[in-house]
């Protein structure tokens, strides 16, 4: 069973804090809602856990080193109707190279 956890972001002054379940406290934003983004149970190449959100790039292995072909595109994170957009785990990994708030322009 994959870990629950979330990134939370302060809409005030988009601050990411990551939280399990026992810490989610609504007075730590100002009476705001935060933005929530759910850990998707995978790391990246790098070792980084992937939230949703992230901006990831993918990347191929071989010989147990991960490569990029070509140009991937960059693209976020996202959860969909049967889980989060990362099927291609399987047979390729991935970097985060930023996030939707932070990294906006990475995806443009």
């Amino acid at each position: 069973m994959r870990e629950i956890k979330f990134r939370v972001w302060n809409v005030n002054n988009l601050e990411p804090r990551y939280w399990d379940l026992s810490f989610l406290y609504y007075e730590e934003f100002d009476g705001k809602e935060p933005i929530f983004e759910q850990f998707t149970g995978l790391k990246d190449v790098n070792g980084k856990d992937i939230y949703e959100g992230d901006i990831v790039v993918k990347k191929l292995i071989k010989n147990n080193r991960p490569y990029t072909v070509g140009s991937f595109n960059p693209f976020i994170v996202e959860w969909g109707v049967c889980g989060f957009n990362l099927s291609f785990m399987k047979t390729h990994t991935c970097e985060v190279i930023g996030n939707i708030h932070e990294n906006p322009e990475l995806v443009k």
